[in-house]
């Protein structure tokens, strides 16, 4: 199977769909298959070119959501059963120009989708998982920066920063963000599972992504 791409550094998780999202992209039938802030993974029949513009539309809740996308990388998933078929594409799609109020959809979308992967993780877990603790108060506009803390060994690592990267062994939150919320979010990080700091990630990258902030709660055992 080959694939071509655009080399780019990730900036956030995708979130798997429990329920793939018909969409439309350029006008011809898609699939929404996984999501973050920076873009999705679709499915598709009609062939792109790396590095070209497509309109991408699908909706959330009644919703609609039309965003201009670059496409990254594109691959052959499945290959078109009888001569004359069509194959079946995934593309990763990095999101650009956004219409309307689709990014704030977008947004709200993603931290619905976090909090509902949190939500049956817990309700899997045996007693209450360390990342219940959550109470992230997102919406900060940071005046400072931000703070990037990881996790060496047993001991965190805290450096100001003006870069609001995710890294893969921590996360990164705003500079003015309380501190006792942090020691919170370091300790629910230490003992959560993989998917669990995958998800904190998400979350932390929300919280900072816009001065509007998410929508989250404080989990209730």
């Amino acid at each position: 199977m080959t694939e071509t791409r655009i080399n780019q550094r990730p900036r956030y998780h995708r979130i798997k769909l429990a329920e793939q999202l018909g969409a439309t992209i350029d006008g011809h039938r898609g699939i929404v298959l996984d999501m973050s802030l920076s873009g999705v993974l679709v499915a598709h029949q009609t062939p792109y070119t790396v590095g070209s513009n497509v309109m991408l539309h699908f909706e959330w809740r009644g919703d609609p959501i039309e965003v201009e996308c670059k496409v990254v990388r594109t691959e052959i998933h499945k290959k078109a059963p009888k001569a004359g078929g069509r194959p079946i594409f995934r593309s990763g799609l990095a999101f650009g120009r956004w219409l309307g109020k689709s990014e704030s959809v977008v947004r709200a979308m993603t931290a619905d989708l976090v909090s509902r992967a949190l939500d049956e993780q817990k309700a899997n877990a045996r007693g209450v998982p360390a990342v219940a603790a959550w109470s992230y108060q997102t919406g900060k506009k940071s005046t400072t920066g931000f703070l990037s803390l990881r996790l060496v060994g047993a001991s965190w690592k805290r450096t100001p920063t003006a870069d609001p990267l995710q890294p893969t062994d921590g996360f990164t939150v705003s500079a003015d963000e309380d501190p006792a919320q942090i020691e919170l979010l370091c300790q629910a990080y230490a003992t959560s599972s993989y998917e669990d700091r995958k998800m904190l990630r998400n979350m932390a990258a929300l919280s900072i992504s816009s001065v509007d902030g998410v929508s989250t709660r404080r989990y209730e055992p």
